[in-house]
């Protein structure tokens, strides 16, 4: 999916409001040692499969060879080729599907969101935008766009909320122990949801209900 134009923040413009920011979750910060292990995992159990999966058998006896009463010698037979090739793709593509999983969820795990004003010039609209600071993202940069194509969904019954967008997808919002507007917020999820959305209506962001999907602006 696409993040949208990215732009820079270490020095935010003197109208840039920051009504949320929160640190990412411990795995979305070691992420890239998590798949360096997933990727030793995998490769271990790729060479185990393909060199150590098999069976002992009774060796089999040349012609003029002599039998050694009951002591039977064993040997490793390896199993067939298309069993190993089959069981080495599915952990090449487990090993792939939780990389990938860790890496596309930690790009959607907002680390902070801004609400840039810009200057209005005479004659023309202001269009306020939001800027939003993903855990995948490096300090400082992010992606916007207008506040009117944004959405924010709050449910009760989950952890985490959503930020809908018409053009960037899908954004996790997790408002537990949060700092919003600069004020930390407990960490209690039902009481963080209502201080957070209280603060995003309050700048005149949309909300949509997770139930009816209708959307409001207060």
């Amino acid at each position: 999916m696409a993040r949208g134009p990215t732009i820079p923040l270490a020095k935010p413009p003197k109208d840039a409001v920051e009504i949320f920011q929160r640190t990412p979750p411990w795995w979305a910060r070691w992420v890239l040692a998590l798949v360096a292990v997933d990727t030793m995992v995998t490769t271990s159990m790729m060479e185990l499969t393909w060199f150590h999966w098999g069976t002992m058998e009774p060796k089999a006896k040349t012609s003029g060879e002599i039998s050694n009463g009951d002591a039977e010698e064993l040997e490793f037979v390896p199993r067939p080729y298309s069993l190993r090739s089959v069981a080495c793709f599915m952990h090449f593509a487990t090993g792939c599907g939780i990389a990938g999983a860790l890496l596309a969820t930690r790009s959607r795990i907002v680390r902070s969101i801004h609400l840039l004003h810009p200057l209005r010039r005479k004659g023309e609209p202001r269009h306020p935008r939001i800027y939003v600071s993903t855990a995948s993202m490096p300090f400082g940069k992010g992606a916007s766009w207008p506040m009117h194509s944004a959405a924010l969904v709050a449910d009760s019954h989950k952890l985490n909320m959503q930020l809908q967008t018409s053009s960037h997808g899908r954004w996790l919002i997790d408002p537990r122990g949060a700092t919003v507007e600069g004020k930390p917020v407990p960490k209690d999820p039902i009481e963080a949801q209502r201080r957070f959305c209280e603060v995003w209506n309050r700048h005149g962001c949309i909300s949509q209900s997770p139930n009816t999907g209708r959307k409001t602006r207060k």
